[in-house]
């Protein structure tokens, strides 16, 4: 009787997560704003050492998830980078763009989960001071904006100096409901010229914006 009772009760669980999976879906909402906690100066760190290697300001934005089941094996993808076209006066298309994924930030793995009320943040770039720069950098006397990408290939840059750029991220999860891809634009206007204020830098030399 009691192995009866213990399969049935297996029978209801597999059932109702079934049921779960099947009819209550996660529900992604992502927000932005330019400036604190999303976008902040902080320090570029080697992730072995933790020895601090720069100063550095962080720009990214929070997902939650306002369903009722956990949204599985997420990940972001930035899709599309489109540089600014001053003759035209609009953003050029960029056929040769391959999408990549983004960092979760504190995270170097390519897929989350995301519980239903959980808040998580993902890294769209950041630009670094001149305390370790590369020689590149020092013969051009540039800060570029690098975009936090995972596993990048070797066949684009993943960094752009003064000018305006528009670009557009994907979020994809395991279980969401077909069709409801999360999808968000976000216009960089950089001058890439350092400012160890962060108030300052903010208010000259960059912004983001998105829609």
């Amino acid at each position: 009787m009691a192995a009866m009772v213990l399969v049935g009760t297996l029978a209801v669980a597999v059932f109702q997560d079934h049921i779960q999976r099947h009819f209550f879906y996660p529900q992604l909402a992502l927000d932005f704003i330019f400036g604190p906690p999303d976008c902040h100066k902080t320090e570029f760190r080697n992730t072995q050492t933790m020895e601090k290697l720069a100063d550095a300001y962080y720009f990214r934005f929070s997902l939650i998830n306002i369903g009722k089941t956990p949204a599985e094996l997420c990940e972001v993808v930035l899709e599309k980078f489109l540089p600014w076209d001053e003759e035209k006066r609009d953003f050029r298309e960029n056929d040769r763009w391959n999408p990549v994924n983004l960092k979760w930030a504190g995270f170097d793995t390519e897929f989350r989960t995301i519980n239903p009320g959980r808040k998580v943040f993902c890294d769209i770039g950041f630009v670094t001071s001149k305390s370790n720069p590369s020689v590149d950098e020092i013969l051009r006397n540039k800060f570029p904006f690098k975009f936090a990408v995972l596993n990048a290939p070797f066949n684009q840059r993943y960094d752009f100096d003064s000018g305006k750029y528009k670009i557009e991220v994907a979020v994809y999860c395991k279980n969401l409901k077909k069709g409801n891809i999360l999808t968000k634009e976000f216009i960089i206007d950089y001058d890439d010229v350092w400012h160890d204020e962060e108030k300052e830098m903010f208010a000259k030399n960059i912004k983001i914006s998105s829609k």
